[in-house]
C-alpha cells in the first residue's frame, strides 16, 4: 500500500508450475496506449475486454518484454 491505494500484490501458483512474475502498469487511456505499443513494434498478447475500458490488456515489447496494461483513474 502506498498512500492509501495497492501497488502491489502477490497470488500463489499451480502447485509444481515454476514461478513466474507480471508487471502492470497504470495509464490514463487504456486503448490509446496500445495502439501506441502498436505502432512502436509492439504486440497485443491478451487485448482488452470489450466490456471493459480499463483492462488489463498484455503485450510484448520490440525486445520481448511482457507488460500488462490497466487503466487508472487519478
Amino acid at each position: 500500500m502506498a498512500g492509501g491505494r495497492e501497488v502491489a500484490g502477490v497470488l500463489p501458483s499451480d502447485q509444481g508450475a515454476a514461478a513466474e512474475w507480471q508487471i502492470y502498469f497504470g495509464v490514463a487511456d487504456l486503448r490509446a496506449a496500445v495502439k501506441a505499443a502498436l505502432a512502436a513494434g509492439g504486440q497485443v498478447l491478451v487485448e482488452p475486454a470489450d466490456d471493459s475500458a480499463e483492462g488489463p490488456a498484455t503485450i510484448r515489447d520490440p525486445q520481448g518484454g511482457v507488460l500488462s496494461l490497466v487503466q487508472v483513474v487519478p
